[in-house]
């Protein structure tokens, strides 16, 4: 279930935001702690709605001031008048918690515990402990400090089966947001967009039901995710999640922010996870952790692409082909083009390898801040190649003497992306009026590098398209159905559109055509 946290300031205005609802919408939470002129009758009798009543102090992230008397007369309150539910702190003086518990009134009782600091070592211990009262739902909050609190609140919900609600809290406890309810919690609490979040971390309700679909979650509901850091950026959600939906696949894709791969997917199997996108930095350390490799990924040194299938992970890589496929869509010629790659990472592996292997190329130069590297990846690339192949670096005579033979240049480095929006990887000077520049990093969707590029009259390519061809083909390969191009570059550019991003896409064809 959904449920909305109101934090309006007025009686009047809470009832109009909860009677403003989407039917998706199954619970609403008054925080009377929030409403300045609290009129607990007329709330309940105003709200069509199940309606969970809280009142938070100020040692539980609230914003009551009255004695603790006073706050627990409110919720026996609402206890008597129709809440559904009513919301009492595990840290409430004993005396005044047993008269919530045992007070009259119609309405169950939620027994809270939050934590703002961390996630407690034993949390089985804990909610041994709290169910010792006669309550009808615990909850639990705690704050993420790492990717695995997610996973111990996720084996809490599992051994507790449906009696009981909780996530974490904070950056790192994103996904539990989501898939609390897919592990036995009860709800999930979201906020309006516009309005304040009621706690650390909350998704906003246009997020959770148009991106996540979390009113469709459920236990048998499977994972996919993108493993990166950073991964807030990212727009694989909105893609994937819509072309999900488009055939009404019980399916969820999430962003995970990971910062150690061994802990992440350890933990696949408990999650149910069915497949992963993976960025930037992970993209070639992941093949250690891999069952099996395609030839293409082996070859590439690189994988973005982890499908899991009867709990073996299979990496395959499908950076290449989205570039390809890209750069053919705009209707550039690459037969005898001269092409540099800028980066020698696991992105410009795979771009080159798939540029290099499928057309005949005049030649390809990597361009790296290591050309030491570049030279290696050369060699384990195209180690029998009769075509042109080079390395150099990234110094203003090295990098301006490969841009004067360019025809094509390809950004595969991070540089330019955002938060970091202001740099590039290419002095302007270096660019004229010939080649055409790639830039596969699409946040934002003009980097400085395309601008100062189309300024000197290039042609430019930015990372959109590219995103949304090379997640088709991971949507075709983890599912085995078409991808829907259009769904998934729709509901990208929306997102675009959402942040303030420039819809502009340089290309010469309608981009919905494929």
């Amino acid at each position: 279930m959904i449920c909305v946290s109101i934090t309006e300031k007025t009686t009047r205005e809470a009832v109009r935001v909860a009677e403003s609802l989407p039917p998706e919408v199954e619970l609403v939470e008054v925080r009377g702690d929030l409403i300045q002129d609290i009129d607990v009758d007329a709330i309940l009798g105003s709200i069509s709605r199940r309606v969970i009543f809280t009142v938070r102090c100020l040692e539980q992230g609230g914003a009551f001031t009255g004695s603790e008397e006073e706050r627990v007369n409110l919720l026996l309150r609402a206890k008597r008048s129709g809440a559904a539910y009513v919301d009492v702190e595990s840290c409430t003086a004993e005396e005044l918690k047993r008269q919530v518990l045992t007070g009259p009134g119609d309405a169950k009782v939620i027994l809270s515990f939050h934590d703002f600091l961390g996630t407690p070592t034993d949390l089985f211990a804990l909610a041994r402990e709290l169910y010792r009262e006669p309550v009808d739902v615990v909850k639990i909050v705690t704050f993420a400090r790492t990717l695995e609190d997610n996973f111990r609140i996720f084996r809490l919900l599992r051994h507790m089966k449906g009696r009981m609600v909780a996530h974490a809290m904070g950056e790192l406890g994103f996904i539990s947001r989501i898939l609390a309810p897919k592990f036995g919690s009860l709800w999930t609490y979201t906020y309006l967009q516009g309005a304040s979040p009621a706690a650390p971390g909350q998704i906003d309700l246009d997020t959770l039901l148009d991106v996540y679909h979390a009113h469709r979650v459920k236990p048998d509901t499977d994972v996919y995710a993108i493993l990166g850091n950073p991964v807030g950026h990212s727009y694989s959600p909105h893609m994937h999640n819509a072309a999900f939906r488009h055939y009404d696949l019980n399916a969820v894709y999430v962003p995970v922010k990971v910062s150690d791969l061994t802990s992440v997917l350890s933990f696949f199997g408990d999650m149910g996870v069915k497949g992963c996108s993976v960025t930037i930095p992970f993209k070639v350390t992941i093949m250690d952790y891999l069952d099996s490799v395609t030839y293409l990924a082996g070859k590439m040194g690189a994988t973005n692409t982890v499908t899991v299938r009867d709990g073996r992970l299979l990496g395959s890589n499908t950076d290449g082909l989205g570039a390809l496929r890209t750069i053919q869509a705009a209707g550039i010629q690459l037969t005898g083009a001269n092409v540099v790659i800028l980066g020698a990472g696991g992105s410009a592996r795979a771009v080159g390898y798939a540029l290099g292997s499928a057309l005949r190329l005049g030649s390809l130069t990597y361009a790296s801040r290591r050309p030491d590297q570049a030279k290696i990846l050369i060699k384990e690339l195209f180690p029998h190649s009769s075509r042109k192949m080079q390395a150099c670096g990234f110094s203003e005579v090295e990098l301006g003497r490969a841009m004067a033979q360019a025809d094509l240049v390809i950004n595969c480095t991070p540089v330019g992306m955002h938060p970091h929006g202001d740099d590039t990887p290419v002095p302007s000077h270096l660019l004229r009026e010939k080649p055409v520049v790639f830039d596969i990093v699409y946040h934002p969707l003009a980097t400085r590098l395309l601008k100062e590029a189309r300024a000197a009259g290039c042609l430019t390519l930015n990372g959109l398209e590219m995103l949304v061809h090379q997640g088709a083909a991971q949507f075709e390969t983890w599912t085995g159905r078409r991808a829907p191009f259009k769904v998934m570059l729709e509901a990208v550019l929306r997102r675009v559109e959402n942040v303030g991003g420039n819809l502009e896409l340089p290309l010469s064809r309608d981009p919905f055509s494929s």
